[in-house]
């Protein structure tokens, strides 16, 4: 079967190779294992790729490229404009030679191409995937509203798969984990972190790109609390932005500069010493799907501190994993979690042993085998 994937989805050419965000791509190669072919179109960005950039690992992968556009500047916004001819001539001439498409929203282009869908029959076979919090609401951007509001409806005559589960779900509308690791991973993980213990210092962790939206500010300020409650801590925030000088100014000014160590942007394949040694995952962020960074930690029994969105809560509610707490300001929330495993390893150690057990439902290998259900029960085939 031919498989068409429509993104926003940045590439660049590295030393001839293409190269993309690494995370998607290790999940689209994986995809590809159940497709003949796969034809990506997605933007193809000039200049240097950036460190998180890797290459597909699968040969029957070929981008179709397409020049970037967007951005929160006017000018960005007037580009898309500019461009909405030749995105739609592509996104039509792929439609046609293609047996499956698969939208990974919310983005640009992917929305463009469920507009062009409400109006073609080919293909039959259609399939979006909404990364972002399927609950939002009237937070998020207009343009995610649309999409969520065009894959809700059905106008599009398309399966969606969504993080979490949702009140009046309809049947077109399925659960999906979001998937990050292979089983390999998981077992050299439980092996990396077999004689982990909560002592002190306690060991947190922080994933991500350093901005306001991922609750670094937030995370600083929890730091900032631990200091004052006289609980010893390491920090360890892997990620950068242009923000980071900043945070790492107010960190000295607050002299918390000895327990919180920024280590800029790590490879994926560098991360297990970070995680084989923390006891607790913090992402005070206020806007997510599922974020990757905490299945990934979950398989080193990193427990998750996180902000209660999107399907975090349910997740780690349901897995008894971890703790959802609200985003928004809520330093004491954490900072009481925190201070309840300190009085209690053992509560720690059952949650760090529900992590590392839940892993699993966020591997590649069951998210292949959700895809292949999904196409069973949706159009009959067995891929």
């Amino acid at each position: 079967m031919r498989l068409l994937i429509i993104s926003n989805m940045s590439h660049y050419l590295r030393d001839g190779q293409i190269v993309g965000w690494g995370p998607t791509v290790e999940e689209i190669s994986h995809l590809a294992t159940l497709f003949d072919s796969v034809r990506h179109l997605g933007c193809l960005h000039t200049g240097a790729a950036p460190n998180s950039a890797l290459p597909y690992t699968r040969e029957n992968i070929t981008l179709v490229p397409l020049p970037p556009a967007g951005g929160n500047a006017l000018k960005d916004k007037v580009g898309i404009i500019r461009l909405l001819p030749l995105y739609l001539s592509a996104i039509i001439r792929e439609l046609k030679q293609c047996d499956v498409v698969h939208l990974r929203c919310p983005a640009n282009i992917p929305l463009l191409a469920l507009l062009v869908l409400i109006f073609t029959k080919k293909p039959a076979i259609r399939w979006a995937k909404y990364a972002g919090n399927w609950n939002a609401g009237k937070k998020s951007p207009i343009f995610y509203r649309l999409q969520r509001w065009l894959l809700k409806t059905g106008i599009c005559k398309c399966e969606a798969t969504v993080n979490g589960k949702w009140p009046d779900q309809k049947e077109f509308i399925h659960s999906f984990y979001n998937p990050c690791l292979t089983t390999e991973e998981i077992q050299d993980a439980s092996f990396a972190s077999a004689r982990k213990e909560f002592v002190a210092p306690y060991r947190l962790i922080f994933v991500g790109a350093l901005n306001p939206r991922k609750g670094v500010e937030r995370l600083l300020k929890i730091a900032f609390r631990l200091n004052q409650e006289n609980i010893p801590f390491l920090l360890d925030i892997l990620g950068d932005g242009p923000d980071r000088d900043k945070y790492q100014t107010w960190c000295i000014e607050q002299r918390i500069n000895s327990q919180v160590l920024f280590h800029g942007w790590i490879p994926k394949n560098e991360l297990s010493s970070f995680y084989a040694k923390a006891h607790l995952n913090i992402l005070p962020s206020e806007s997510e799907g599922w974020p990757k960074v905490l299945s990934e930690g979950m398989a080193y029994g990193a427990v998750p501190l996180a902000g209660s969105v999107a399907s975090i809560p349910q997740v780690l509610l349901e897995t008894q994993s971890g703790f959802a707490i609200s985003p928004y300001d809520d330093i004491s929330g954490y900072v009481d979690v925190v201070k309840k495993f300190v009085n209690h390893p053992d509560l720690w150690e059952n949650y760090a042993k529900n992590s590392q057990a839940s892993a699993a439902l966020f591997t590649y290998e069951s998210y292949l085998i959700s895809v292949k259900r999904l196409f069973h029960f949706c159009w009959g085939i067995r891929l």
